[in-house]
């Protein structure tokens, strides 16, 4: 494994892999890296697995509902690092879905990359000429993810000078909050959500107390949301598995003088009319087992418990066709450990139709 940072500056670049179709992104990349931290940078060996994972436990629904199926994706969006931006590179793609409950990808770590991959595309060529590019790739045909499945999204670098950007995260107050993105107090110590699959290995990659999340977001089409947390009452939002899935906001909270605002991003990514109306539910149920409530016409799946749903707040589009929804709330002892799960719906009022964004669920 090869660790590096602090990075330049992002520089947007596109590359599509497959059909040049008008998919848009979840949103897990909203914020990140957020502004004032270390920007960090992960490689592994020629030929080994970086892997991200997005947790089942905290997304329910990312993409298309497929009735009796699961959620189609169309493409994964990823920032890479390249340490010889003027040479030809390339690299491999993979996803998986979850082996069982295990919180880890269905590929054995004694068999090659790809094995049991959803879908591969391979030898996607970087982009010449740039040091930090965000690369698109687009998938020939959707692909499903089962229900409640973690999504695995691998990096398989061809050229030793290629690197994931990565966001380091802790629970640990005895690390410089300037340089890590920490997390309030329920996320376990060294929790990360990168695995490496190398030698016939497959192992979370943390250090100690620090952990990492690869800057990765699928692509999906129609409507879509995240969870979000301004850290300290931050200007923008970010959704970080750290602090956005795990905002800080006991009494006392896990880091001294902080209290954190948790919300929901949603995207309507050009299904609605801008002023369309966005409402936020929310449970601590957690997720429905299902069966599944689908609002038609929009194919919109409630995704959380449909009695013990509860109103969290509205806010209507704006201009980009986006809503913040926050829903700020008390520093409390009783907070701790508490687990919300919210969902926004987004009604476009002109045609009748319903659209929907992931359920996300977030631990104080």
């Amino acid at each position: 494994m090869k660790l590096e940072g602090p990075l330049s500056a992002v520089l947007p670049l596109l590359f599509c892999a497959g059909l040049a179709v008008a998919q848009q992104p979840a949103g897990l990349l909203t914020g990140l890296p957020p502004a004032g931290l270390a920007q960090s940078s992960v490689g592994a060996g020629v030929g080994d697995e970086l892997i991200s994972r997005i947790p089942g436990e905290a997304y329910r629904g990312i993409g298309e509902y497929v009735p009796g199926s699961g959620y189609q994706i169309r493409g994964v969006v990823l920032r890479l690092r390249n340490g010889a931006p003027a040479e030809p590179a390339t690299f491999d793609l993979h996803v998986y879905a979850e082996a069982g409950n295990t919180n880890r990808p269905t590929i054995p770590a004694n068999a090659a990359p790809g094995t049991t991959a959803l879908v591969s595309v391979l030898d996607v060529a970087m982009p010449i000429g740039s040091q930090a590019p965000e690369v698109t790739v687009v998938f020939q045909s959707p692909v499903t993810v089962p229900f409640g499945s973690d999504i695995f999204v691998s990096f398989v670098a061809n050229s030793p000078n290629l690197l994931m950007q990565t966001l380091a995260g802790t629970s640990d107050l005895a690390f410089n909050l300037n340089n890590f993105d920490p997390c309030g107090p329920a996320l376990a110590p060294g929790e990360s959500y990168l695995l490496l699959h190398a030698l016939t290995q497959l192992v979370e990659l943390n250090i100690t107390t620090i952990g990492w999340q690869g800057l990765v977001d699928l692509l999906v089409d129609g409507s879509s949301g995240v969870g979000v947390c301004r850290v300290n009452g931050a200007s923008a939002p970010i959704a970080s598995f750290y602090s956005g899935l795990h905002p800080d906001v006991a009494d006392p909270p896990h880091h001294p003088g902080r209290h954190d605002v948790p919300g929901y991003y949603f995207r309507s990514n050009g299904t609605l009319p801008i002023g369309s109306p966005v409402f936020l539910l929310g449970s601590t149920d957690g997720f429905a087992n299902g069966p599944f409530v689908v609002l038609s016409p929009g194919n919109a799946v409630l995704q959380l418990p449909l009695l013990s749903s509860f109103p969290l707040g509205m806010q209507p589009t704006g201009a980009d066709g986006n809503a913040l929804l926050e829903w700020p709330v008390p520093q409390a002892a009783g907070l701790r450990g508490l687990g919300v799960a919210t969902q926004a719906f987004g009604f476009d009022l002109t045609n009748g139709f319903v659209r929907a964004g992931a359920a996300v669920r977030q631990r104080f």
